[in-house]
């Protein structure tokens, strides 16, 4: 018994937490001063938030602008949570609040607007599509995360291609001089003996040189040429 007790105090503790997300209070719009069921979306810009609700609600019906207003509306469209088989019609509008955005939404149901003491289960069915959609724009807001560093690790990954390139295209400079030095030593080594050599040949030639200048003197002396 003990434990049924604590059960239902748990869950009594997760619904008023998740009906904590969700305010309800008279809010002007496009048919006056209604009911409206309010949800706040922490980290959502007002434009995020809209172009979310827009593509969350496709599945009930195409939200259209409402004339002379900032507000949207879903017509003649069936909600079971919140109408049963009744057609509603769901108006609503984001407004920046800080940082972040809220959701202010309107259901008319037949002429009423719902709202938590006169249409508690319709207000219930509110609820939960406005936390569906909190829980919409969540997923939409970590997927745009998870794409802007994805690129990031992209651009990351790309830069370290390009320094490992570089790196590669170093190490063939080097590898390259490193074989231009060896040659260049090799031919330093070769010209060094080519220098011995030819020393040792313009030795040899000057002393034929030489000798050719004496024999010329003396063939000259012979005669007194």
């Amino acid at each position: 018994m003990k434990l049924f007790f604590t059960s239902l105090a748990a869950l009594g503790l997760a619904i008023g937490t998740l009906s904590a997300q969700v305010t309800e209070e008279s809010r002007v719009m496009a048919n006056g001063n209604q009911n409206a069921i309010i949800i706040s979306l922490p980290d959502a810009s007002s434009s995020f938030a809209e172009k979310t609700w827009k593509d969350f609600i496709k599945k009930y019906g195409k939200a259209k602008k409402v004339r002379k207003s900032n507000e949207l509306v879903v017509e003649d469209v069936q909600v079971l949570d919140i109408g049963g088989t009744q057609l509603v019609d769901i108006y609503a509008r984001t407004e920046e609040s800080g940082s972040a955005s809220k959701l202010v939404m309107w259901v008319d149901l037949n002429g009423e607007y719902v709202n938590s003491d006169d249409h508690p289960d319709a207000y219930n069915g509110a609820v939960a599509l406005l936390q569906d959609f909190k829980h919409q724009v969540q997923v939409d807001l970590i997927t745009l995360e998870l794409e802007e560093q994805t690129k990031a690790l992209d651009k990351l990954e790309s830069e370290m291609s390009k320094l490992r390139k570089d790196n590669d295209r170093y190490h063939k400079i080097i590898e390259d001089a490193k074989a231009k030095i060896a040659e260049a030593e090799a031919d330093i080594a070769k010209n060094l003996q080519d220098q011995e050599l030819t020393s040792r040949e313009i030795e040899a030639q000057m002393e034929v040189v030489s000798g050719v200048r004496k024999r010329l003197d003396a063939k000259r002396a012979e005669r007194g040429s």
